[in-house]
């Protein structure tokens, strides 16, 4: 008798779990690479009746504030020595940094100019492989700069 009770207590748990997950979507993005680079948890509403007296509330769309990597465009890459930075976003920006560091680790390039279009003259270094850093309001992103 015992053993049924248990059963069932986990046959019913098992059911409210799927019921509570199935409430739930999910948002996925990836890079260039196919690297998952965010999740987003999407919570559906549940329905609610006429009687019921609920203002609504509006939820500001995040994505507007924060700038996706598909908002920065870096051409030419592999680049023979200007590289140009574009930011495409309506978004906020507040601070920008930029970094490109050789593979021995050494800073090549550093700059905190907030614009929304950067040439970068890489002409001097020597051919190889750089990482540019570059970090927006919160937010970091990295890519791998090819100078022939």
């Amino acid at each position: 008798m015992f053993m049924k009770k248990e059963v069932m207590l986990t046959i019913c748990l098992l059911l409210l779990s799927c019921i509570a997950y199935s409430q739930t979507n999910f948002s996925f993005d990836y890079d260039a690479n196919g690297n998952r680079i965010t999740r987003e948890i999407i919570v559906l509403k549940s329905q609610m009746t006429k009687s019921e007296n609920v203002q609504d509330t509006i939820l500001q769309d995040l994505s507007s504030q924060v700038i996706k990597k598909d908002d920065i465009k870096i051409y030419p890459n592999p680049t023979k020595g200007n590289l140009k930075i574009e930011l495409n976003t309506n978004s906020d920006i507040e601070k920008i940094q930029i970094n490109i560091i050789n593979i021995k680790g050494q800073l090549v390039y550093k700059t905190s100019k907030l614009e929304n279009s950067y040439t970068i003259n890489l002409s001097s270094e020597p051919k190889g492989a750089y990482i540019l850093i570059m970090q927006v309001n919160d937010k970091k992103y990295e890519w791998k700069i090819i100078k022939e």
